[in-house]
């Protein structure tokens, strides 16, 4: 049995014709492949940005450090940019990287050489830095009690263009269009019309607990909150009436931080207890289908960041590490007819089986015959094959 990662975060694996496989638990399991420590003079490991093979991670209280991920099971540290003691959030952009310091505001750097990371900008409006979020060459970010906008355009000369006092500690921050949607803290998630930068306008808001992460998707919010509102799902459709649709039950996040990434029908969050992978095809039953919990993680999961390939994790105490997705195992058997049965354990999830003749075919092709059930196994017969077969599972 060998597998093969996609070029998406779709897992995908790999069975070359053979006569059985060992069962397996049907759902996404994380598999570390790759791990630094916090033994480097740094406590804990807040956000994490990925661009190729390098991935950027914020410390508390050190900066941020940059490392090369080209081989995931040995990240090696090349650079480090340490304007700042407390880096929350990160974000990348092409060669420019955006950093709010709790402390000293908003530093930006040019990492066109990440081993030689240039502190190029630094503003500081007050407040306590926590979050940005970028569209177009506007740079949205939550420092304490508002929401800033700056012009970006000229990442060596950046300057604040509009801002608004949220009334609570915001501490996430995602742009979707002509709307920010603010993590507010104690005060749930509120919605702003920023069209017009220079006059950003309260239009919507719900609150169900202390929010403090926030992404969108689509006509969606997902929002972490502390404890008991665990991770809330918002249909923002229209944005000046956001209705909770759905919600993950025990999914408590206790820290605040801002992991949460959303693509296709997964959403990654990192949670007080790790990272968790929902399915959220139906936004109003988010479903857990994966999780890991790493030994000795004195706070949780917070900064997470798809690499194609790979989950990359800001593990707080644990330090910086590096997943890859194991799903269900394909079983392979031949019937008394020669037939071929194809089977695979029966969950939540629907994977589309496919197959090629041989391993340098580039192609797959959908296995177009609708899955039996069997107990706890989904099962395609298939007629006798001419020679050797190969087969994995897509998702979704």
């Amino acid at each position: 049995m060998s597998h093969r990662w996609s070029n998406s975060p779709a897992s995908l694996f790999l069975l070359l014709l053979c006569n059985g496989m060992p069962p397996a638990l049907a759902q996404f399991t994380l598999v570390s492949v790759g791990h630094v420590s916090n033994n480097i003079p740094s406590r804990y490991a807040n956000d994490v940005a990925v661009n190729g093979t390098y991935a950027y991670v914020t410390y508390e209280p050190t900066g941020v450090r940059i490392y090369d991920v080209s081989n995931p099971a040995d990240p090696v540290p090349v650079g480090i940019a340490s304007n700042g003691i407390s880096p929350e959030g990160i974000l990348l952009s092409g060669h420019t990287l955006y950093v709010p310091d709790y402390y000293s505001g908003l530093h930006v750097y040019d990492i066109s050489n990440p081993t030689n990371a240039i502190n190029i900008a630094n503003t500081n409006n007050g407040g306590r830095p926590f979050d940005v979020a970028l569209q177009s060459n506007q740079l949205f970010l939550v420092n304490g009690a508002s929401l800033r906008i700056y012009d970006v355009s000229n990442p060596t000369n950046i300057s604040s263009i509009g801002n608004i006092n949220t009334g609570n500690n915001a501490q996430g921050v995602a742009v979707s269009g002509d709307y920010a949607y603010v993590a507010n803290g104690a005060d749930g998630l509120r919605i702003y019309d920023i069209s017009t930068p220079t006059n950003i306008v309260n239009v919507g808001h719900t609150n169900d607990g202390n929010a403090h992460c926030v992404a969108v998707s689509g006509n969606y919010a997902y929002v972490l909150h502390y404890s008991s509102g665990g991770l809330c799902i918002y249909d923002i459709s229209d944005p000046t009436s956001p209705s909770k649709v759905g919600q993950a039950g025990g999914s408590a996040s206790q820290y605040d931080f801002h992991g949460i990434v959303v693509t296709g029908n997964l959403a990654y969050a990192g949670m007080s207890d790790g990272l968790r992978i929902f399915d959220v095809s139906d936004p109003g039953n988010p479903v857990d289908v994966g999780n890991t919990n790493v030994p000795n993680n004195f706070y949780g999961s917070s900064g997470v960041a798809l690499a194609g390939d790979r989950v990359c994790v800001a593990n707080q105490g644990d330090g910086f590490r590096v997943y890859e997705l194991a799903g269900p195992q394909l079983g392979v058997s031949l019937t008394t007819s020669n037939s071929i049965t194809v089977s695979w354990p029966s969950n939540y999830l629907s994977f589309v089986l496919q197959q090629k003749a041989d391993i340098n075919i580039a192609e797959w092709l959908d296995v177009t015959n609708t899955p039996g059930n069997a107990g706890n196994q989904s099962q395609i017969l298939l007629s006798p094959l001419g020679g050797n077969a190969l087969f994995r599972l897509k998702y979704p």
